[in-house]
């Protein structure tokens, strides 16, 4: 029998949140019952690890994730980033780990949503708060929340491939050389 193959559904699997990355919602799924990320995966049966599935799907990887977790496999390619114009894809953070204190209220783990992995997201549009980052014990790295949502507005778009000729340059240069933010690379 290979990997889930033959299995029947874990029985109680979160539901996945709007937005929520499949890397995010799979570590939820696993500390159900409680087993690491790779133990859920040897269980499941998927090859390829989660935050790889996010950036290039296996279409039978995500089936037998779907099978396992009674979703449908529409449902995990929401999850991903595949569909993303290859613009907005480079510059992702794979790894983000910015989170919504409010999103997480209550949870043992916190989520992390598609739109807080791109590089200027400092905002969480559902509760109208900043984003803040565990590996600096919760704090807030921005004095001006405004021009930062603005400056990320304005990434996204480009990003996204939309209003690339309305870019004023002089803004996305000192949002990008703020001192609050870590140095961005030269061309991005």
């Amino acid at each position: 029998m290979r990997g889930g193959e033959g299995r029947a559904p874990l029985p109680i699997v979160p539901p996945p949140l709007p937005e929520e990355r499949l890397s995010s919602w799979l570590e939820r799924v696993a500390d159900v019952y409680p087993v690491s990320l790779d133990e859920l995966q040897a269980h499941v049966g998927w090859d390829r690890p989660a935050l790889e599935l996010e950036r290039e799907p296996v279409p039978r990887d995500l089936e037998y994730i779907a099978v396992a977790t009674s979703n449908s496999v529409e449902r995990l390619f929401a999850m991903i980033f595949h569909a993303l114009p290859s613009r907005y894809r480079s510059l992702l953070r794979w790894k983000a780990g910015e989170i919504c204190p409010a999103c997480s209220h209550g949870m043992q783990r916190p989520p992390r949503l598609r739109t807080w992995s791109f590089p200027f997201s400092f905002w969480c549009e559902r509760h109208r708060m900043a984003l803040f980052s565990c590996d600096t014990r919760w704090v807030s790295v921005l004095g001006d929340y405004w021009a930062a949502r603005r400056g990320g507005e304005i990434l996204s778009r480009w990003a996204m491939e939309k209003d690339t000729a309305g870019i004023h340059v002089g803004s996305v240069l000192s949002l990008l050389l703020s001192p609050v933010r870590k140095a961005s690379p030269a061309a991005p």
